[in-house]
């Protein structure tokens, strides 16, 4: 957990410490650069640096290649940090301590979120299959895949479709009964057809007011 930063890099080997000016950084997307603070006193340069992506394990260093990393720190720090992730390919963008956070809260929502929504549409096929989160992947990939795509590639409202988007009310009310009759949790769904409206809306009044000059 993050909360470990701290205490794990105080057992840092004293010979990696003993250079002036070595650069210590962590990778949280949740804590800034001065839970590193007590590493000033050795004369090393602290910073956070956090890469906009999910990684696993026996993620490729490709992986990083285009990707946004935030960096918040010592300015030298920051300085080699850029020259390191623009070799790997990635994005170095220098960020306050907030907006890192803010940063980091926006990436939990497009990443982790995604998932508990297939888990979500798994709990609907469950009627259907003895392994509906395998069913979900199988068949619901390719459309992830490709409204993906269509949000990076068209961005908004272009890449919205589905009754929230066209104003489909008597469908949305039937996928209500459906989750009710199913014992599915309604909320979700409709809060995020309500979030779907209004951000469609918030966005046309921006283009008509922007075109009004």
């Amino acid at each position: 957990p993050d909360d470990a930063i701290q205490s794990v890099s105080k057992r840092l080997p004293t010979e990696v410490l003993s250079e002036k000016k070595t650069v210590v950084s962590h990778v949280s997307g949740s804590k800034p650069s001065e839970i590193l603070n007590h590493l000033t006193q050795k004369s090393v340069l602290t910073a956070s640096s956090h890469p906009l992506m999910t990684f696993k394990s026996d993620s490729a260093p490709s992986i990083f290649k285009g990707i946004t990393v935030s960096l918040e720190g010592d300015p030298i720090a920051i300085d080699r940090l850029s020259v390191l992730f623009t070799n790997l390919g990635s994005k170095p963008i220098v960020v306050t301590p907030e907006q890192k956070k803010l940063l980091h809260l926006a990436a939990v929502i497009t990443s982790n979120f995604m998932s508990a929504l297939v888990f979500y549409a798994a709990d609907v096929l469950k009627i259907m299959d003895s392994d509906p989160i395998e069913r979900a992947i199988d068949v619901l990939g390719p459309l992830i895949k490709q409204t993906a795509e269509n949000i990076v590639n068209e961005g908004f409202p272009s890449a919205l479709t589905g009754p929230a988007s066209r104003g489909d009310h008597s469908t949305i009310l039937e996928h209500l009964e459906l989750l009710k009759k199913n014992d599915i949790q309604e909320r979700i769904y409709l809060e995020l057809t309500q979030q779907i409206v209004y951000y469609k809306n918030h966005i046309k009044s921006q283009i008509r007011w922007n075109g009004s000059g």
